[in-house]
């Protein structure tokens, strides 16, 4: 048989688990401010561009490794790099749907042992600022930007 005290116990249960369904059930649909949404606040980026060396030439194959660039009080860094190569035109194109609303991205570029190009150009990165958000809705949507680049190697000094 039970005892009083397993009674109580399971009555107090019931009590506590039916206030907090009826707090968190008013919380989520409070008609002062619309709907409780969950989530965060994002854009979506697109860069293109075009890499060519000194002399006005297409480079093929440079890598790029693009990410958004944030900053603290003490140190700046790249989130979320993305990697990718220039084609044979020396074209690019990175898109990001879902980006931190951020207005600036990093591009480094580098040659890699593709066609020869490794010992020839020097690695760099250039900061990109992305500008003005666009088309934003009211919701965690705050809209897209887009840009076009062109980025150009600087060939490595060689010693005799």
């Amino acid at each position: 048989m039970k005892t009083n005290r397993e009674v109580w116990l399971k009555c107090y249960n019931y009590l506590l688990i039916g206030v907090l369904a009826l707090l968190g059930f008013s919380c989520a649909t409070d008609s002062v401010d619309g709907l409780v949404e969950y989530g965060q606040p994002h854009a979506k980026y697109a860069l293109k561009g075009k890499v060519i060396n000194s002399k006005q030439e297409k480079v093929p194959n440079i890598q790029l490794i693009i990410g958004e660039v944030y900053k603290s009080s003490y140190t700046e860094w790249t989130y979320k790099p993305d990697t990718l190569f220039s084609d044979a035109n020396g074209e690019f194109s990175y898109l990001n749907n879902y980006a931190w609303p951020n207005s600036k991205l990093r591009v480094k570029y580098r040659a890699v042992d593709r066609n020869g190009n490794i010992g020839i150009y020097k690695t760099d990165s250039v900061d990109v600022d992305m500008g003005r958000l666009e088309g934003g809705t009211d919701s965690w949507y705050e809209g897209e930007a887009s840009k076009k680049i062109t980025i150009i190697l600087e060939e490595k000094e060689t010693k005799e």
